[in-house]
This record gives C-alpha cells, structure tokens and sequence, in this order.
C-alpha cells in the first residue's frame, strides 16, 4: 500500500508531500476506512438492527399510557363542578362530531382513569350513557344520559377535541380551561365557505360518474345534479325542518334533471347520472362506521347505524325511482344511446384524475383540515384504495380486491397516527374506505326490488 502524507507549512505556500511505502498490510484496515474493524463488523450490524427494531417498536405499539393526576371522587365538589361537566362536554362534542361508539368509550374511559374514576360508558347514534364506580359495585346515586342528534362528520373539530382530550389526560390543561377550550371548539365558524362546499358536490359527482364509465355527455349532466343537491343540502342546513327530507328532494329533482337532459339534449343513462350526482348522500359511510362498531363488539349501536344506512337507502331509492316515472310521464322517452368505452390508456388516465378529485372534495366535504401534509397522505389513502378496489380486483375479483385496499388503507392510517405528532388515522382512514364502501350497490339493489 502507498500512504500519502501532506503537510502544510504556514509560512509559505510549499506543500511537501512524502510518500511511504509499506510491504505488509494489517487485515481489517481498509483504503478509504483505516479505523474499520472487520471482526466487530458483524456486532455493530447486530446492535444497529437491534437499534432499529426497538425505535420501530415504540414508534407503532400503542403509546396510550394511562397516568392518573390526582383522585377526585365523582361525589366530590370538584367531581360534580368541574371535573363531571368537562367529561359530559366532551362526550357530547365527540358524539356530534361524528365519532365512532368504541372510540368514543376508549377516549372518556381514558380521560375518567386520568382522575382515578373507574367510568362506564355506552353510546348509541342518539344519545351517551355514563355512570362512575359500576364495576366495583360502588354505584354513584345518578346515572347520566345525555340526547343527542348526530351531526355530519367533521374531521377538523374531531381532531381539535381529541387534542383538548390529550392535554387535559397529560397535566398540560386543567378541566376547567379544557371545557372553554370545547366551548371554542363548538363556537367555530366552517372550515370552507358554502362556494367551496357546492363545487365539491359538483367535482366528486363527476369523478364518480368517471367510475361508473360515463360518457362525456353523462359526466356533465352529474355535474349539473351534483351542483343541485349541495344546493339542497345547504338550504336544508337554513331550515332544519327540510333535513328529514334531503334524500327525496335530492334524487327526486336529480332524476327529474337527468330525464330532461335525455329527452331534449342527448341521450344518457338517467339512473346513473342521477345516483353520480347524488352520490355523496350515499350512506357508504355509516354503512362503514356500523360494520365497524359490530366488529368492536359494540352490537346496539353497530346495528341502529346499519338500519340507519338501510333507510336511508330506501328513501334515495325511492326518490329514484318517483323521479324516473315522472320523468317518463312528462317528458319523452328516448333510449339510451351506447357509449364506446374508453381505450385502456385513456381509462386509466381518467381513473387517477378522478381519485384525485375524490380525495380533494372527499377531503373538504368531510371538513379536514387545510394542511399540506394532511392532503398528500388523503390523496395516497385514495390511491391505495384505488389500487385494492379496482386494478387488483381484476386479478384476483372484486372481495379479495376492496380487502386489500381496506388493508393498505388501514396500514396507511396506523403509520400516519405514528409518525405524526398529531395525526389522527381516522383522518386518513375515513377518507380511504369511503371509495371501497359498496353504498351505491345498496342503492341500486334497493332500487331493483322497487
């Protein structure tokens, strides 16, 4: 080997370079790594792997860790004035926000430990039960019951209450400065304007009219429907007594739409274009949120939200289908015109357009926050459903394909919650399993039985 030695003299710019030649060489020193042991190589691989393993390991086990502050009794003065009311707020505000019956009970369960009370909880679409020192035979004089009419999912406020919830379990905020906090929370105005909501409707119609293999001609017009029934949905938020109706109103006018445009302007399948344009009433989502309370064993309420979901098909199906008749009966019936597919390039180019499109408005619609980071991971959860839901199912069929993108979408959500400081896998989750839940097959089949 030749090792080169350089000096520089101070002085002067002369750099005196002196070259040594040695005829033997030391195993395990390298060229370019002279201090490289090659014989402990091996366990400094092994303590790296080691390393690595258990920073995985705390990074995606369950960081919950209950830690009780002090013990107030539930009979106590502060028990029934400060620390009761922060707890029923917070049921009351999860609740409305659309929070899931397991996670609901997981979260007051963990709040109730961190102030030494052994609570029991059991909610329902309607309403919260609550009652402290049940499972000890201690039972306090009052159980609680709060009524409560569910509102639309809100992913932003969702986030901003479990946050309250983590800092008042941690120490960081006391019960009475989390309940302004909630009160806050509740007084917020919304995430988007109405203009922003309505384009949503009209985009999300379009991209699942992309799904269905719509003509061009089909897109357009569940635009159009799509635009009419955020207007429903809007005005029906002005006046709460319309509320109960938005389904009929919705398809019944969107049907209506759809006949007109194929008597008088092209022809298009109407019931299609209808249920694109009214797609986002689809309850795909509650379906979702029931089959996964009956999977947590939480039965009363997984099942009252299935039975949600299936009167709420009835009405979409029905409005459909009056919609249809009177389209029939006023307007001139014109069959509908075959549309050549797409070529396979074209296709799949449209199909990445319009899960983009679905990401974004899914995204607005359901009120997730305007956050960089929180996009591009909603983009990709649609993406991988995308994946399952549609090109692996053409190998392997439509079941094993909507599993696998269930299960990416879920891996995908777990690893965010994380990595995150403060991530949420609902956030990503919800908006995943949304493109795989088969809501829009509930409608037609309810629709067939009609």
């Amino acid at each position: 080997t030749v090792t080169t030695t350089t000096t520089l003299n101070d002085d002067s710019n002369n750099i005196s370079t002196n070259h040594r030649h040695h005829h033997h060489f030391h195993f395990g020193q390298g060229r370019h790594h002279p201090h490289l042991n090659l014989r402990t190589l091996p366990h400094r691989i092994k303590e790296r792997i080691v390393y690595w393993l258990q920073l995985a390991y705390h990074k995606f086990t369950d960081p919950t860790k209950i830690v009780i502050l002090k013990v107030v009794p539930p009979e106590s003065e502060e028990g029934v004035n400060v620390v009761l009311p922060f707890i029923a707020h917070l049921a009351r505000s999860l609740h409305v926000y659309g929070v899931p019956a397991h996670r609901l009970e997981y979260e007051l369960t963990l709040v109730s430990a961190a102030f030494g009370m052994e609570g029991s909880f059991f909610s329902i679409p309607t309403g919260i039960f609550f009652d402290f020192g049940g499972r000890t035979g201690n039972l306090s004089s009052t159980t609680h019951l709060i009524r409560i009419e569910s509102g639309d999912l809100d992913m932003n406020r969702i986030c901003l209450a479990e946050h309250v919830a983590q800092c008042v379990r941690t120490g960081e905020l006391d019960c009475v400065e989390g309940l302004q906090k909630l009160r806050n929370i509740a007084k917020m105005g919304a995430l988007y304007p109405v203009w922003a909501n309505l384009v949503c409707y009209a985009v999300s119609s379009l991209a699942i009219s992309i799904f269905f293999s719509g003509s061009p001609w089909e897109m357009g017009v569940s635009c159009l429907i799509g635009l009419y029934v955020g207007i429903v949905v809007y005005v029906s938020s002005i006046f709460p007594s319309l509320g109960r109706l938005v389904e009929v109103i919705s398809t019944t006018g969107g049907a209506v739409i759809a006949s007109i445009f194929n008597a008088y302007i092209y022809p298009i399948r109407v019931f299609f274009a209808a249920l694109a344009g009214a797609i986002y009433l689809v309850p795909g989502l509650s379906l979702t949120v029931g089959v996964e309370e009956l999977s947590t064993r939480n039965l009363l309420s997984g099942t009252a939200r299935m039975m949600a979901a299936f009167v709420c098909m009835l009405q979409l199906a029905f409005g459909l289908a009056f919609g249809q008749r009177i389209g029939k009966a006023i307007f001139p019936v014109t069959k509908d015109q075959l549309f050549s597919q797409y070529s396979k390039l074209v296709y799949n180019f449209l199909m990445i357009l319009a899960t983009i499109m679905c990401a974004i408005t899914f995204g607005i619609l359901l009120k997730v926050q305007n956050n960089r980071r929180q996009g591009v991971t909603i983009i990709l959860s649609c993406g991988l459903a995308m994946v399952g839901g549609f090109w692996v199912a053409e190998w392997l069929g439509s079941d094993i394909g909507s599993f696998f993108g269930a299960l990416l979408v879920a891996l995908l959500g777990n690893i965010y919650s994380r990595l995150t400081k403060d991530g949420i896998a609902t956030v990503v989750t919800i908006t995943g399993i949304i493109m795989l839940v088969p809501g829009s097959m509930g409608v037609k089949g309810v629709s067939y039985i009609a």
